[in-house]
């Protein structure tokens, strides 16, 4: 049976594929805002060559404002149920209306700050982004 500690992770960044960390775990932590860019990594059981898998990639981004979206930090699987949440940066409102865009376009006015798609489809690929009457987008 084949084990996390068989598998050697090497994590790149940035479009010239930069090594930024290996190690046993398949977890990287980024610890600064300063580090947006765009990371993927390779696994390696065994430092065996056939073995290499190599992810897809991830942007991360990072703006300095008071709300956030939070979403999945994985791909959403078509037919799963998708939560997206509009969080504040203190002082949190005490009105947690939000309004939920797709594309640029409303799609929906949630009182509490949440918009669930039940069943995502290849319909629902798109940017979102949520607004609040006081905190902006």
């Amino acid at each position: 049976m084949e084990s996390h500690s068989d598998w050697r992770y090497q994590w790149y960044k940035g479009s010239s594929g930069t090594a930024v960390n290996q190690s046993q775990t398949n977890t990287f932590t980024i610890r600064s805002a300063a580090d947006q860019d765009q990371y993927w990594c390779k696994g390696q059981r065994d430092n065996r060559p056939s073995s290499s898998q190599l992810s897809n990639p991830v942007t991360l981004t990072v703006k300095d404002g008071s709300v956030i979206l939070e979403s999945p930090v994985h791909p959403v699987t078509e037919g799963d149920p998708l939560t997206l949440r509009c969080l504040y940066r203190d002082p949190k409102p005490s009105n947690l209306t939000a309004e939920f865009y797709k594309d640029g376009s409303l799609l929906q006015t949630q009182t509490t700050g949440e918009m669930t798609i039940p069943t995502v489809s290849k319909s629902d690929e798109g940017l979102y982004y949520c607004k609040h009457p006081e905190k902006g987008e």
